[in-house]
């Protein structure tokens, strides 16, 4: 899945996640480890596939890692782009490298449930609403969540 959802400079696309039929959400910030651990354990996934690299370098696969594996991969390489597959039941976590942002996306259904256990705290509504962002800054997060909010 990772190498259909990404455009050619690996960034990824929103109009492919809108083509699959899937939902997707941003969340501000970078997703925590104890988040990644929530998350699965909420939709009973054990294992999950991690892709990590580097802006113009070849991804790197660990297949089925554990909770605690997967979290402890976000936390070591939070500064490289991460791609995180739950491939049993179609989610998927975009952390990409230098940003202040997340998405998450998959079935419609499983984006709706994680939404409605309110494990994220921080809205990216709240978080573009922020008064210490300049005004390109704050244009640039608008422009991203209307990309990557479909419903």
């Amino acid at each position: 899945m990772m190498n259909n959802c990404f455009s050619m400079n690996n960034n990824l696309d929103f109009k492919k996640i809108y083509e699959y039929g899937y939902a997707s959400q941003l969340f501000p910030e970078h997703i925590s480890g104890d988040e990644i651990k929530s998350v699965m354990t909420l939709l009973e996934q054990d294992y999950a596939n991690v892709w990590v690299f580097e802006f113009g370098h070849t991804p790197e696969l660990m297949k089925d890692k554990n909770i605690e594996e997967v979290s402890r991969i976000v936390f070591d390489d939070s500064h490289m782009n991460i791609f995180i597959e739950l491939a049993k039941i179609e989610l998927f976590f975009w952390l990409p490298e230098g940003q202040d942002h997340f998405v998450i996306f998959g079935k419609k259904s499983v984006v709706r449930s994680i939404n409605s256990r309110n494990i994220f705290n921080y809205s990216f509504d709240e978080y573009i609403r922020e008064e210490y962002f300049s005004k390109d800054k704050t244009e640039y997060l608008i422009n991203i969540q209307k990309q990557f909010k479909i419903e």
